[in-house]
């Protein structure tokens, strides 16, 4: 009896992803992730998202300008019920509409904390320049403006 040792690319694939809440839940790649937390799959040595393998696998088709989006915003997600093409304003828009861009000190090159946003705007009221505010919290003038003036961080 002769035994086939080598899985194709598909069956490969879908080994590692878990399908066990049923054909509508999220279904996680379960091994290498990213730094974003999408899962990474790799064909002849190069690294090909997971979410994009399972589109590409399940019939759809990817055109070079556009991207594979999630409606459920879980990264590791590979349930192609859950994948959608789209352009970079569109996952852009999406993002905006469910709230999930960073702000304030959760941007990862924030000069400045929560708390001292606060502490800046009280100095503020109390009369302090915005010039000394920028070289006591070694941001610009205009940063230091925005900030009091509410044009910057969307919360906080």
């Amino acid at each position: 009896m002769e035994y086939n040792l080598k899985l194709s690319v598909e069956d490969r694939f879908w080994q590692k992803v878990d399908k066990s809440g049923g054909p509508d839940a999220c279904w996680p790649w379960t091994k290498t992730r990213n730094m974003g937390g999408y899962g990474q799959f790799s064909v002849r040595h190069r690294h090909v998202l997971a979410h994009r393998m399972s589109f590409l696998l399940s019939g759809g088709v990817i055109p070079s300008d556009l991207f594979v989006l999630h409606r459920c915003d879980n990264p590791p997600c590979c349930n192609p019920k859950h994948l959608f093409i789209g352009t970079n304003a569109d996952n852009v828009s999406d993002r905006d509409n469910k709230n999930r861009q960073p702000y304030g000190e959760l941007i990862g090159n924030s000069k400045l904390s929560n708390q001292k946003v606060v502490a800046l705007k009280m100095l503020r009221s109390f009369g302090w320049r915005y010039r000394t505010l920028s070289v006591v919290f070694g941001i610009s003038n205009n940063q230091a403006y925005r900030i009091c003036r509410g044009k910057s961080r969307r919360k906080g």
